[in-house]
């Protein structure tokens, strides 16, 4: 309804993230350019065990943001949703090479080397520092238009560079 709301060539789109399948399919129905990439999918940690948090949250995401690369044009801009819980993790750059890479055909399983997989709370944290992580490495503007993820001191910056 707001798609249609909105004019132009906008279309809401609904996709399992999680499933290739899915993304390949969505993607088919874009086009050949993306002018704008908007991802809200996700799940919480009272809604989702923590593998499927990871599933949906950090991995689904980059599915998608890899497939809409192939589309990218001067100009094209994403918006990917994250949340400040995602600083509660703490910097450990051993932890952070995992994430990085979260469609890794180990991923879960070096993953869970470090933290405990099956628990809601953390992997929900752990998603969404994957996301800030993810935003800001496609901070270019070759990549996805310009990136930026929620910051400890947003309001004190601009939000443009």
């Amino acid at each position: 309804k707001i798609a249609a709301e909105i004019g132009g060539d906008v279309k809401a789109m609904a996709c399992d993230i999680s499933s290739q399948a899915q993304v390949d399919a969505l993607m088919a129905e874009v086009g050949d350019e993306l002018e704008a990439l908007i991802v809200t999918a996700g799940v919480s940690g009272s809604q989702a065990t923590g593998r499927r948090i990871l599933e949906v949250n950090l991995m689904g995401l980059e599915r998608v943001v890899r497939a809409a690369e192939l589309k990218v044009r001067t100009g094209t801009v994403a918006v990917l949703v994250a949340s400040q819980s995602g600083y509660m993790v703490p910097n450990v750059p051993e932890l952070f090479d995992v994430i990085d890479d979260p469609l890794a055909p180990d991923f879960m399983e070096r993953l869970s080397q470090m933290i405990d997989v099956d628990v809601p709370s953390s992997c929900y944290q752990l998603s969404k520092r994957g996301v800030h992580r993810m935003a800001r490495r496609r901070d270019r503007p070759s990549q996805l238009g310009r990136a930026h993820g929620p910051e400890p001191t947003a309001g004190r910056r601009p939000a443009a560079r």
